[in-house]
């Protein structure tokens, strides 16, 4: 049985998950102030691969070799958890707010609840229902700046659009993930949904003619690149991990709710973007359809949307 004190220590590098996670939406703002966003994500998963390959060998060595028949489940891990989801995050972030960005990206738990439903069938219960509403006023209330009448009129902001793919397309590679990971640790699986995203956005950067550019970057755009690299993807993978295999899946999904809120104060103090009333009532209505959402649910424990991994098996 665990000691208080050993339990007391997961729970502060949970939080400290949390707070990293929600440093990625302000790391991501600066990136892409000198980069374009395709350039910022293609350089944060090559740099990914490159510490992830030689780890992943050294923990596993050649048993962790993927098959050939696991490719096009690999490359669709790639394809939807890296290359779409990274894409939707970082033009999202290039024109609209952090915080925002953050508070809307949070609602990829309910978005992965109604895919449970529609394509594997997943009773939704009347708490998780009511999370869904929940999260999904929230969503409106940032959106319409607090007057769901302006929304009415004018629909969705096309640059809060662009971050609503950031949910859908992590849906996708949850649900993908759940059968990647019968077959595959956490650490291969996340090493190849990052080499085969990381492809994909390179091709994609070549296709349009653009460069990495990386000598634009100042101090601060290579320390931002360098946080999303070390501490988003490679520490607090390490350290969610270990806590979901201290504390289980369901407890340490509740730090997860940390990520909006860090994200929001982050930056509004390195950006002074300022915080109004709708986007505090946002927050929370987020916030209460996720834990709603994710605590009555047979899917706890699946990881936020700024963490480039594959949920856990059960």
């Amino acid at each position: 049985m665990a000691t208080r004190p050993y339990v007391t220590l997961t729970y502060i590098s949970l939080t400290l998950v949390g707070l990293i996670w929600g440093g990625s939406f302000v790391a991501g703002k600066f990136l892409v102030q000198e980069l374009s966003p395709l350039a910022a994500a293609t350089a944060r998963f090559l740099f990914s691969s490159l510490l992830l390959v030689p780890l992943l060998w050294s923990q596993e060595g050649r048993r962790t070799l993927p098959r050939w028949q696991d490719l096009p489940l690999l490359l669709f891990l790639g394809l939807t958890g890296v290359f779409l989801y990274n894409l939707s995050f970082f033009y999202g972030l290039k024109y609209n707010p952090a915080g925002e960005s953050a508070v809307i990206i949070a609602s990829n738990p309910i978005v992965i609840t109604l895919f449970s439903a529609l394509l594997l069938k997943e009773a939704i219960s009347f708490w998780q229902g009511l999370g869904v509403i929940l999260a999904f006023l929230g969503v409106l209330t940032i959106s319409s700046a607090g007057s769901f009448g302006s929304l009415w009129q004018s629909g969705f902001s096309p640059t809060h659009l662009i971050l609503l793919g950031a949910p859908l397309s992590w849906a996708a590679f949850s649900l993908g993930g759940k059968v990647a990971m019968r077959r595959y640790s956490p650490l291969a699986t996340t090493t190849y949904a990052c080499l085969s995203g990381a492809a994909f956005l390179g091709l994609f950067l070549v296709g349009k003619g653009e460069r990495l550019a990386l000598g634009n970057l100042d101090v601060y755009g290579w320390a931002a690149l360098l946080f999303l690299v070390v501490f988003v993807t490679v520490l607090a993978f390490y350290l969610w991990y270990r806590g979901i295999d201290r504390v289980g899946a369901s407890t340490s999904a509740i730090f997860v709710n940390l990520v909006p809120v860090s994200a929001m104060f982050l930056s509004a103090v390195l950006f002074a973007e300022p915080i109004h009333l709708y986007h505090l009532l946002g927050v929370t209505l987020v916030l209460a359809g996720v834990y709603l959402s994710t605590r009555f649910s047979p899917a706890k424990g699946l990881l936020p949307a700024s963490a480039p991994v594959a949920p856990r098996r059960s």
